[in-house]
């Protein structure tokens, strides 16, 4: 069957050993094809999905990367990392400004990439099966920089959302470690 799994995430993935597992090499254990794209060039260490994508990319790239392993791969694993919202950011104030840049690029940008997700299982019949995690590493912090310092709160409190089938809605996770 044709059922989607995505992850839309603007940051980097933990990294602790060569021996970890990771959900790339348990999909492919169960025969599940499997897509990474990420838009910056550090990504290029994480090298266990079927399909690997990253460096310059432009949010629209790695969002077709995706769909195209899904339409032609049946790709059921689907991670997807964001990176060009960094480029709007010009400071905390914009979290703040519904017509600065970064607000904009959001509205005009990643919500129609979402769309174009979503009618793109929608129309293979498979959005129903699908469960889609949107995150962040970080939020954007108390400066124009697009980093995460670890004295900074927002390095160490990001977004996590979930949707797709049996997803409680409205439910909060009180806790959970998010490095």
């Amino acid at each position: 069957s044709t059922s989607g799994n995505v992850a839309m995430h603007t940051g980097c993935h933990l990294f602790e050993s060569r021996k970890m597992d990771d959900i790339f090499l348990s999909a492919r254990r169960a025969g599940i094809v499997s897509v990474f794209a990420g838009g910056a060039e550090n990504y290029s260490i994480f090298d266990t999905a079927s399909h690997l994508y990253y460096g310059n990319l432009s949010d629209e790239e790695v969002v077709e990367r995706g769909l195209q392993h899904f339409r032609k791969d049946g790709a059921r694993l689907i991670r997807l990392h964001l990176q060009r919202i960094r480029d709007a950011w010009s400071g905390p104030g914009d979290t703040r400004n519904p017509r600065s840049a970064y607000v904009q690029y959001f509205v005009n940008r990643v919500d129609p990439l979402l769309g174009k997700l979503k009618s793109v299982f929608e129309s293979a019949g498979a959005w129903e099966r699908t469960y889609l995690i949107l995150g962040s590493d970080h939020g954007m912090g108390q400066t124009s920089s697009s980093d995460h310092p670890p004295s900074v709160r927002s390095s160490w409190q990001g977004f996590l959302a979930f949707y797709g089938p049996g997803v409680k809605r409205g439910a909060k996770i009180a806790y959970a470690e998010s490095p």
